[in-house]
C-alpha cells in the first residue's frame, strides 16, 4: 500500500472558470477589458477530501428522506436546482476574484446564489464536471 501513497491526490484542485462561449474568465481591469493578472479561478475540493464526501453523503441522505417520506424520487427542478447549488457550494473552497477588490469569496451564501442562476448555469456545469474527475486533483510528478 505505500507504493501508491505515491499516487494520492491533493485536497482541492483551481479550475480557470469560462464563460458560455468556453473563453477564459477575468475580472476586469482599465478599459473595461479583462485583466489578465486577475482570472477568475475556483477553488474545488475533489473527490479524495472528506468535505467532498461529506457534502456527496449529505446529498444522498436528503435524495433518501425525500423517498423514505414521499415514497418517491421524483423532484422538482427548483428542488433538484437547489440540492446542486447546496452541494456545489460546500465544495467549493472559494472562488478568487470573483468579486472586484476581493481575492477569493468564500462566503457560502455568495457561491451557492452563484451556482442557483440560471443564466450562469454554464459556471455550476464546469464546477461540477471538473469535481468529479480524478485526475484533476493528481499531484505533479516528480519528473515534470
Amino acid at each position: 500500500m505505500n507504493n501508491l501513497k505515491k499516487h494520492a491526490v491533493n485536497e482541492t484542485g483551481e479550475l480557470h472558470l469560462c464563460d458560455a462561449d468556453e473563453e477564459l474568465l477575468y475580472c476586469n481591469g482599465d478599459n473595461n477589458k479583462p485583466d489578465k493578472s486577475k482570472p477568475i479561478v475556483a477553488v474545488i475540493y475533489g473527490p479524495g477530501s472528506k468535505i467532498y464526501a461529506d457534502a456527496n453523503q449529505k446529498l444522498q441522505n436528503a435524495s433518501m428522506e425525500r423517498v423514505r417520506k414521499k415514497g418517491k424520487v421524483k423532484t422538482t427542478a427548483e428542488q433538484s436546482s437547489a440540492d446542486s447549488a447546496e452541494f456545489l457550494s460546500t465544495i467549493t473552497k472559494g472562488i478568487k476574484n470573483l468579486e472586484e477588490g476581493v481575492e477569493m469569496t468564500t462566503d457560502k451564501s455568495i457561491l451557492k446564489d452563484l451556482y442557483q442562476d440560471r443564466e450562469l448555469g454554464f459556471i455550476a456545469d464546469q464546477v461540477a464536471k471538473y469535481s468529479n474527475e480524478w485526475g484533476n486533483f493528481s499531484k505533479p510528478s516528480a519528473s515534470s
